[in-house]
């Protein structure tokens, strides 16, 4: 308050309590309450953290606040007495006129649009209008609240994403599930054809190349389940230097680019899961093939490196398998380096930006490093650290696969009858008899039917999922509780399930991943069971 509205509001008081006649001075108070209220409705306007501008029945603006300058870079003299398609040119005429009548009848409420700025940049906004009259002196006016809701739009997206990766997890991981059972049916009957195609060698090779058609689909379904799920890497000692010219050139087909390759012919393994790494390999390969759309030279390179303490901060010091892939591509620009990794960022104009983020993750889960170096106009390099196998890691002998023959009874309990019968058939073809249930109800009821008999059941192999009925988690618990000493196999297309990697834990005395082979059910069944069996010598 001025020191003229003061004085005022004195002389009204004193002349209120003289009982003077005050119409003069109240009149002046009136005058000082509206002019009052219009600084303190100034001062909110021009201080809010909305944009506002204030529009005529014409579409016209008549006023904006500061936050409006700054969101749409206009000057106020650009935006006074401009229309309001300005700001908002997607808004058609047509749709323009419908929508000024109903702010006019007070029938629009919050609504999202697009701000375009000066420079041309798309803001999403949400926009609260009100109807306003009287406002200095005219008729109706609409005072527009512009809220910048990019943020929220971009959370909503990523949710979006999120969820529609949900969905395609679970599709994806239904999908390898089923896919495993018919590979479980093929497979399975393959290595039983390979063992009855002896005597005719050019049959027999047929047998053994589908086989590892069939083996290559696992690979496949093994990656369909890790998406869907993340998943544990199942670590084997590997040499990279065997696998990296064969998933590098395959990944690369279809396109214009060449793999060169400059491996270390003093490579050592690595402990890591196959399938996981082929994954990383491919979608480098990827990346750097649609950084050369014209075509080029994709170097691929192996080496040993030592790295000293602190070198990397999330590395322990010690030896390390250095892999590298390298584009003669754009580059990518300093600014997005800091950020390749982050998912959903993405320097492709359609790419979701989750490649890079699973690859970071199954490197660092492998407990090493994936890093970039890349320079504008020369091209892009991804390169990863994985610990070198030790001594420790390398001295077990990898045993040679062979068929163990035994005998005993066992239970199959599997709701898929291709799968039933061709584990029948395994069991058989070992020496085993064999018995079909298809859920945990009918196993529970068999095994309490064999043990009261007399003739229990030696293993029983339990599906872990059996849709519409009690599968092998819930089925195991239930037979303990009647047979403490019951020897459970679990078997599984969902390779990645934690009951699957983390069996004991969950009551199984052993784990028979789908698909299988005659070799596989025949070693799952000796580990338990430690009977004397003589070797075919065969690997089916």
């Amino acid at each position: 308050m001025n020191l003229k509205q003061t004085a005022v509001r004195m002389l009204l008081g004193i002349a209120r309590h003289a009982g003077l006649e005050v119409d003069a001075c109240e009149h002046a108070e009136t005058e000082i309450a509206l002019r009052e209220s219009e600084e303190a409705y100034k001062t909110a306007f021009d201080n809010s953290g909305d944009a506002i501008n204030i529009l005529d029945e014409d579409w016209k603006i008549l006023d904006v606040n500061k936050r409006l300058l700054q969101l749409s870079g206009y000057s106020k003299k650009e935006l006074i007495e401009a229309k309001a398609v300005i700001l908002f040119p997607s808004v058609g005429r047509a749709a323009s006129q419908q929508r000024r009548k109903r702010l006019i009848e007070g029938k629009l409420q919050l609504f999202e649009t697009i701000l375009v700025t000066k420079t041309g940049q798309r803001i999403p906004v949400e926009v609260q209008p009100a109807s306003l009259k009287n406002w200095r002196g005219r008729g109706r006016v609409i005072q527009a609240n512009i809220r910048d809701i990019t943020d929220r739009k971009r959370s909503e997206e990523v949710m979006l994403t999120i969820q529609k990766l949900e969905s395609l997890g679970v599709l994806a991981g239904g999908i390898a599930h089923d896919f495993n059972n018919i590979l479980t049916a093929i497979l399975g009957n393959l290595s039983l054809a390979k063992e009855d195609a002896t005597a005719s060698p050019g049959l027999r090779a047929l047998i053994v190349e589908s086989q590892e058609a069939c083996v290559c689909a696992k690979g496949l379904t093994h990656q369909l389940l890790t998406f869907a799920r993340g998943g544990k890497p199942v670590i084997h000692v590997l040499s990279l230097a065997q696998i990296l010219e064969e998933v590098c050139i395959f990944a690369a087909r279809g396109s214009t680019s060449k793999c060169v390759f400059s491996i270390d012919e003093k490579l050592l393994p690595v402990m890591a899961d196959k399938d996981q790494l082929s994954q990383v390999l491919q979608n480098l390969i990827l990346n750097a093939s649609q950084a050369m759309p014209e075509g080029g030279i994709i170097r691929v390179s192996a080496s040993m490196a030592t790295l000293d303490e602190r070198e990397i901060t999330s590395l322990p010091s010690g030896r390390y398998v250095r892999v590298s892939v390298k584009d003669e591509g754009v580059g990518i620009a300093e600014s997005r380096l800091l950020k390749i990794f982050d998912p959903y960022f993405s320097t492709k104009a359609k790419g979701r930006g989750l490649g890079l983020a699973m690859c970071h993750s199954i490197i660092a889960k492998h407990g090493g490093y994936l890093g970039v170096d890349s320079l504008m106009g020369v091209g892009t390099t991804f390169w990863f650290l994985l610990p070198a196998a030790t001594s420790l890691d390398l001295s077990p002998k990898t045993e040679i696969a062979s068929i163990k023959m035994g005998s005993g009874r066992i239970l199959v309990m599997d709701d898929d009858p291709m799968i039933a019968k061709v584990l029948s058939r395994l069991l058989k073809r070992l020496g085993y008899e064999s018995e079909i249930v298809v859920d945990g109800k009918e196993a529970l009821e068999a095994c309490q039917k064999a043990a009261a008999a007399g003739n229990p059941f030696d293993v029983v192999i339990m599906d872990l999922t059996i849709p519409g009925g009690m599968g092998g988690k819930e089925t195991v618990r239930k037979l303990k509780a009647l047979i403490p000493d019951a020897k459970v196999v679990v078997s599984s297309g969902y390779s990645i399930d934690p009951v699957m990697q983390e069996h004991v834990n969950h009551g199984f005395s052993g784990v028979l991943p789908k698909p299988y082979r005659v070799v596989d059910v025949s070693k799952a069944l000796s580990a338990i069971l430690n009977p004397h069996p003589h070797s075919t010598g065969k690997d089916g």
